[in-house]
């Protein structure tokens, strides 16, 4: 069973960062969850854990240093989108580089990159820079 696989289906919980204490997981609970699995990389958990700073939180912690602008989805990298009403969200482009896993509800799905939805929100892809840390 690969990574994805054994993700797919996990219920979404909001501010979800651990599925044994939360009972599920959130967007950026998934990205955490993905990066420690593949890369043993232990994401911040500031990004959108406060609802009161979500937004600001999130432009600012993917402006810092350990993430690095990519022009085309990374395998492995962070998409990031900011919905119709104004709330960020985020998911991991899978190794295809045309889909990418993340958990809205009701539960952690694949989509495609380009479809309709994600395509007209997205703000930027991402990646780690690991030799930050």
């Amino acid at each position: 069973m690969t990574i994805v696989d054994s993700l797919l289906g996990i219920p979404y919980v909001r501010n979800g960062r651990s599925v044994d204490v939360d009972g599920g997981l959130d967007c950026w609970g998934l990205a955490r969850e993905v990066f420690w699995r593949r890369f043993g990389i232990e994401l911040p958990t500031y990004l959108i854990d406060d609802d009161g700073l979500r937004a600001r939180a999130f432009a600012d912690g993917m402006a810092a240093s350990e993430w690095v602008r990519s022009l085309k989805p990374p395998a492995w990298g962070l998409v990031v989108f900011q919905l119709r009403a104004g709330e960020w969200h985020c998911g991991v482009v899978l190794p295809d580089r045309v889909r990418f896993i993340h958990c809205r509800q009701p539960a952690v799905v694949i989509e495609k990159l380009d479809s309709p939805i994600w395509r007209n929100s997205l703000k930027g892809y991402f990646s780690y820079d690991h030799a930050s840390h």
